[in-house]
């Protein structure tokens, strides 16, 4: 799922007062049939004394299986496009109803669910069809999701990552780092051959993996951000450094994205405009 939209979807339902339903599915990923045959070991505990050697043939997906991710999708997939949605043609993660008077689009990230519409009516009706064919949770009003904070606000949302800052300074040891006003040294020069030592590549990739996700919430990172992932291959020391400050600066403002009701504006001036091609 793209952050770009995320934010975008967001927009269209503050502008319009739409409301909002997220949706948790339970067990997800024992939600889908296989299509190929898989057989498994016996599990411990359950073992057919009589017949030691058999071995299980699955007819649903499990956990810890490779296939289960792709088959929990197709069968979500083929649940919403039978309900007359269809996929976005820039991000597969969004669903879209248009129909008629009614627009609706859903948003999908494994099990967290995101439904926003212009009419009331129809999103009971398809959140009750969805629970009937998967045991699902209805959560209301978004308040958290996937590690973002959604605050209400007189002017539109404010959107926050404080915790998930605070849970990546505590993961790499950085807690008691000390905030600073910018990602990036303003003397330090980048370059693949900088002359400093190299360092672990695998402990790098980590920390930039993490940080990427910070983008949705924190756009003044993207190009340190950027900017960094170019060495990732083969990173000195220096480009490490570089890339604690970036922790420095998110800690500097834990909270940080808002949006206007004059972006609000722009996006759903957009939207109504080429709606199918969200």
């Amino acid at each position: 799922m793209r952050p770009q939209t995320i934010k975008l979807i967001l927009t269209i339902a503050l502008g319009n007062a739409w409301p909002m339903h997220q949706l948790d599915v339970n067990t997800a990923f024992l939600q889908g049939s296989l299509k190929e045959e898989v057989f498994m070991a016996q599990p411990p505990g359950m073992k057919d004394q009589q017949h030691p050697q058999y071995v299980c043939k699955l007819h649903k997906a499990i956990y810890g299986l490779r296939q289960a991710p792709r088959t929990w999708h197709d069968a979500l997939k083929s649940f919403t496009t039978s309900h007359s949605f269809h996929t976005s043609q820039n991000d597969p993660s969004l669903f879209i109803y248009d129909s008629g008077s009614i627009l609706a689009y859903f948003l999908v990230y494994v099990n967290d669910l995101l439904l926003t519409g212009n009419d009331a009516n129809f999103l009971t009706s398809f959140i009750t069809s969805l629970s009937n064919k998967f045991s699902l949770k209805n959560m209301g009003t978004p308040h958290h999701f996937l590690g973002i904070e959604f605050i209400p606000m007189a002017a539109g949302m404010f959107l926050s990552q404080h915790k998930f800052i605070r849970d990546i300074l505590e993961k790499f040891k950085m807690e008691g780092t000390k905030p600073s006003p910018t990602p990036l040294s303003q003397t330090a020069t980048l370059s693949l051959h900088d002359g400093t030592p190299g360092t672990d590549s695998t402990h790098y990739r980590k920390i930039l993996g993490s940080l990427q996700y910070l983008n949705l919430t924190r756009p003044d990172l993207s190009f340190a951000i950027n900017k960094l992932s170019q060495f990732m291959h083969k990173p000195t020391t220096l480009h490490l450094q570089q890339l604690t400050m970036v922790f420095y600066c998110a800690n500097q403002v834990l909270s940080t994205y808002l949006l206007t009701l004059t972006q609000i504006g722009v996006v759903m001036q957009m939207i109504e405009l080429q709606p199918q091609h969200t």
